[in-house]
């Protein structure tokens, strides 16, 4: 699920878990618009708090409209007819009138004082290369990509076609039970979620993550799919798709978060890494075998976790964390200690939202509307870019023979922005438009090329509007999508379906390449804020603390 796919500071945290007031699981109501799924949700369409350094500047106007607006400061004039994302954020005070470069001058002072107070809250990190990275690789000044490094994440194209999806399975025209089977997992919201498939399963098996993670010599406890989701009740429920039993509680006294759990994720070996609003991640053992859940601590982040993501090469174990302290992390899932911090990437200024994770580079976006790439092995940062209006909503990759190896993101302003990711950091975008004016784009989702007949690519907004474009005609609209009458917290693509939930827990199935709506299921009470898709099943979770499960023969 980049989809964020995928979360930092909610609202009121959970409080401690000594105080039974604050970790009694009605505090939080179903109902209330929360999530890690949505970018909008969290950072301000649907009522998102402030980041934690609005907080240090609470009692200033000043300081709280800038951070109102993504962290960014205030407008600065008229915008000039062809904006610039790279090199300086803003035109020199030379060029405005008097009282124009005053107020951009008295701005860019907030903004520095801002972030000066940021640097002294979470302190500054400089960015580390991950221990064991190649050598030679360190001062280089040319990318290199290679399958075999243990930071290499495969693209999520596996295969899977539409025929294929048509003929072997009834995606098409609908699950076997419109109703699906129900998991009642907590009386709070589902903030985040996880499935893991048995290898036979996993065929053509895609979700927001690059590919399904499978276990291969599994005890009997866990040879059917196994679901993971998180709450506001600073817990996680594992639970299996077939039985819809329970198999284990991950939270204890003495184990787990303190905080809301944003964002959870399966090992291959059937640990789950979680990560909170407490600043951690935890690592839990193995979920079939028997006992209470415990977990190791993986400490190193000093702000709530926004993302988390697995990869698996060559036998070791990855991790990657995203963080309201400005930074991402890299770490090792292996050895006798359980984890430990292998890298570090800094350099944002305003709190990491969200990453795309694809082959050795990562793709990063801030709530000052700065995005960057990274190659993970060397920790550098090959480009950086800045949004046309406010804090990125939503980025993702999109590779094609046709178009190349291309960054999007999607901002606060409803505008697309694509640049060449393997192109100069001081090239110009390669296309940049509003194309939702509702308000921010919130999911930018690219289908698998193996999937649709062009390199296609999906964004959805505020604006409730989905649109399909072309990247190889100038990113051309191929269709728009219009049946949802709430906002859309989650979206996902299968083959060449797209999956797209609303707030009023709606789950509407398309063509993505015609736009035709094929059917629509009632997958929640409330907001659909987690998805899962597989050939076999469709998990879907949510506001109203339960999980879903559709079955496709």
């Amino acid at each position: 699920m980049h989809s964020q796919r995928g979360s930092a500071a909610f609202g009121p945290p959970g409080g401690n878990r000594n105080n039974p007031a604050t970790t009694n699981p009605a505090v939080t109501t179903r109902t209330r618009s929360i999530g890690r799924s949505t970018g909008a949700a969290r950072d301000g369409v649907a009522g998102g708090p402030r980041s934690s350094v609005g907080r240090l500047r609470a009692s200033s106007s000043s300081h709280t409209a800038a951070v109102a607006r993504g962290g960014r400061p205030l407008g600065r004039g008229r915008a000039p007819t062809h904006p610039t994302l790279f090199g300086t954020r803003g035109r020199s005070p030379a060029t405005m009138s008097g009282a124009g470069a005053g107020l951009s001058t008295a701005q860019d002072a907030i903004q520095a004082e801002m972030d000066a107070l940021a640097d002294e809250f979470y302190g500054s990190v400089p960015s580390r290369a991950p221990e064991d990275g190649t050598p030679s690789l360190r001062g280089a000044s040319t990318r290199t990509v290679s399958a075999d490094s243990p930071y290499y994440r495969a693209d999520a194209g596996n295969g899977l076609t539409a025929d294929t999806l048509r003929s072997t399975t009834s995606w098409y025209e609908g699950p076997a039970d419109p109703a699906g089977r129900t998991f009642d997992a907590s009386d709070s919201n589902l903030l985040c979620m996880d499935v893991l498939v048995p290898r036979a399963a996993a065929s053509g098996a895609m979700g927001r993550t690059p590919a399904a993670r499978t276990f291969g010599a599994a005890p009997p406890s866990a040879s059917s799919p196994l679901c993971v989701v998180g709450s506001a009740d600073h817990g996680l429920k594992v639970f299996d798709l077939c039985t819809m039993r329970e198999l284990k509680t991950l939270y204890t006294k003495t184990c787990g978060h303190t905080e809301w759990v944003t964002a959870c994720r399966f090992l291959s070996d059937r640990r789950v890494i979680s990560g909170g609003m407490d600043s951690k991640l935890c690592l839990w053992n193995d979920v079939t075998r028997g006992g209470p859940g415990r977990c190791v601590d993986l400490l190193g982040h000093s702000g709530s976790i926004s993302q988390v993501e697995v990869n698996e090469c060559r036998g070791r174990f990855m991790a990657m964390s995203s963080s309201y302290d400005r930074t991402i992390r890299v770490w090792e899932l292996d050895g006798i200690a359980g984890g430990r911090e292998m890298g570090c990437l800094s350099g944002h200024k305003g709190p990491v939202t969200q990453f795309s994770w694809l082959e050795t580079e990562v793709l990063s976006g801030d709530r000052q509307g700065t995005v960057k790439l990274w190659d993970v092995e060397t920790a550098q940062c090959h480009l950086t870019a800045s949004s046309k209006r406010g804090q990125i909503g939503s980025l993702a990759h999109l590779v094609h023979p046709d178009v190349g190896h291309l960054a999007l993101f999607g901002d606060q302003g409803g505008a697309l922005t694509v640049v060449d990711a393997r192109g100069p950091s001081s090239a110009k975008p390669l296309f940049q438009d509003v194309l939702h004016r509702g308000g921010m784009i919130t999911f930018i989702r690219a289908p698998s090329p193996t999937a649709v007949s062009a390199p296609l690519i999906v964004t959805c907004g505020a604006d409730k509007r989905i649109i399909v474009r072309d990247a190889r005609h100038n990113f051309a609209e191929v269709c728009a999508i219009t049946d949802h009458d709430d906002f859309v917290y989650s979206m996902e693509v299968i083959g060449s379906l797209l999956l797209s939930g609303a707030g009023n827990g709606r789950l509407l199935v398309h063509d993505v390449e015609t736009g035709e709506l094929l059917y629509e299921l009632k997958a929640n009470a409330a907001a659909v804020r987690e998805m899962f898709a597989s050939p076999s099943v469709l998990v879907a979770a949510g506001d109203d603390g339960n999980a879903r499960v559709f079955d496709f023969m």
